[in-house]
């Protein structure tokens, strides 16, 4: 079997974290694994793909090459020489430009849905493009059931047929759980808190909170980024407006993120809405307690296993990461249930539902999950 991957690149994020994970266990399983970017910036993640033998196929280099319409012809001559028998493609861009540029008769063209919302939705003027697009595609993957659910909303009944979910993963083993029972905290607020947030900067993501949320915290609580984008100078600009800039670290793109978590106090992601946030995945199964933003796709994945606060309110977020820093008890359980929630997110699992989806659809028989 042979299986291309196109994404916009391999810098911080979801997406882009579950590729470096999916596509070198493919190759362990015997498939002939490709990876096209639209822009071929280096990162950690793109070389955890190439030490695991898979071939990358560079486009372009840097952000505008992400939206290039160029790239449209770049994928129609890979389409055309590589002989692939799946595409499978990630991202608003790549879902696009690879409809656009078609592809043989002996290709399929997979997509993975990785959000319960994105910004065309709420363009009208789209809707007959998007249905286009996602109709030129055999099979759309979403990373969960609410992002499944959200989908199949959008484009209607005729499109459930081709829409399943395949529950994204981690390498568990790389993120060893370890009980946080043993820490306390000075009541005179001198011992230093450590919050860590991985996510890309992006608008989906809400960074900004976090920081005002720091203005109303004791001084001992710090704050670190592990991720880049084009919101990150944003940020930056508004921890320096708020007074708070020497509490917070932008560490940009992290090679390791296992190691990270293992120095953090405690885990954060405040986001609009995510798919399935792996991030969050990756703080449980290191057992350290989380805090998140109750937006869509995040609660579905956290269970009662993290602390949530409203969307945007930092005030509610400041009473959560105290509750965690004054209480030990709830600071071991959120510790543990982490733990125990993490286990059932296995990225062996989700190669293994991938091969099949692909075996499936190379044999012309339909596939769809409960």
């Amino acid at each position: 079997m042979r299986v291309l991957h196109v994404i916009t690149s391999m810098r911080q994020g979801g997406a882009e974290r579950l590729v470096s994970q999916l596509l070198p266990r493919f190759v362990s399983a015997g498939v002939d694994a490709h990876l096209a970017l639209f822009d071929g910036t280096d990162s950690p993640f793109l070389e955890a793909v190439r030490n695991g033998g898979v071939t990358v196929h560079i486009l372009g280099n840097g952000y505008r090459e992400m939206y290039n319409p160029m790239q449209v012809k770049r994928l129609q001559k890979l389409f055309q020489t590589g002989d692939y028998d799946i595409v499978h493609t990630h991202n608003s861009s790549p879902q696009l430009y690879a409809a656009l540029a078609g592809r043989p008769a002996s290709t399929r063209l997979v997509t993975t849905e990785h959000n319960t919302d994105n910004r065309r939705r709420s363009w009208g003027w789209y809707r007959p493009l998007d249905r286009w697009m996602y109709g030129r595609y055999d099979h759309i993957v979403c990373c969960s059931k609410p992002v499944e659910l959200s989908l199949a909303d959008t484009l209607g009944p005729d499109f459930v047929p081709r829409i399943s979910t395949i529950t994204n993963g981690i390498d568990l083993t790389a993120f060893a759980g370890r009980s946080c029972s043993d820490r306390s905290y000075d009541s005179d607020n001198t011992t230093p808190v450590r919050i860590l947030m991985v996510a890309a900067f992006r608008p989906q993501k809400d960074h900004l909170t976090p920081l005002r949320a720091l203005t109303v915290l004791p001084d001992n609580v710090t704050l670190t980024y592990a991720g880049d984008g084009p919101t990150r100078d944003e940020a930056m600009r508004y921890a320096e407006s708020l007074g708070v800039a020497d509490r917070v670290k932008f560490l940009g793109n992290a090679s390791d993120i296992p190691s990270l978590y293992r120095e953090a106090d405690i885990a954060l992601l405040s986001t609009h809405h995510e798919g399935l946030s792996l991030s969050t995945i990756e703080a449980m199964a290191s057992g350290t307690p989380l805090v998140v933003s109750s937006a869509p796709g995040v609660a579905d994945t956290v269970g009662d296993s993290s602390l949530q606060f409203p969307i945007g309110d930092h005030k509610a977020l400041a009473e959560q990461i105290n509750a965690l820093i004054s209480n030990p008890g709830l600071y071991a359980e959120m510790s543990d249930k982490g733990i125990t929630r993490a286990a059932q997110f296995d990225i062996s699992l989700t190669a293994r539902a991938h091969l099949d989806l692909y075996t499936s659809i190379i044999n012309n028989k339909s596939y769809h999950t409960k």
